[in-house]
């Protein structure tokens, strides 16, 4: 198993990405569609505020990568037990990338609840 460890990340380039990640949902009921171009430009986003560990994922999922791995889920992206929701719903969207032709959608939805459960402006339940 190779583990991609975050250590911390960037305050202003986390609230950017949460204000991003919330903007993709607003208004999006239970059936909505995302748009998977607006989802990866967040998920870059994520990336950016999680620092090199997460780019260092990104570049090994990379199709491209001569040196992907054939078992993408043997990857994982840690952070510590402290790290707030803003970094565990990144880490959630950037691990949603380690198949990067085929989206789970529904991890996305997990990925955005980890963020508005502690946001009860954008909370997914009453």
């Amino acid at each position: 198993m190779t583990e991609f460890a975050i250590q911390d990340a960037d305050a202003a380039k986390l609230e950017v990405f949460a204000s991003a990640f919330h903007r993709l949902y607003a208004g999006k009921g239970p059936d909505a569609a995302l748009n998977r171009n607006s989802a990866r430009k967040v998920a870059d986003l994520a990336v950016d505020a999680l620092g090199q560990p997460a780019r260092d994922f990104m570049a090994m999922v990379d199709p491209l990568n001569p040196l992907r791995p054939k078992d993408l889920d043997d990857l994982r992206i840690t952070y510590p037990a402290e790290a707030g929701d803003e970094i565990k719903a990144a880490v959630a969207l950037v691990y949603c990338y380690r198949h990067p032709e085929q989206i789970d959608l529904s991890e996305l939805d997990d990925a955005y609840s980890l963020l508005a459960s502690s946001d009860m402006e954008h909370s997914p339940s009453p």
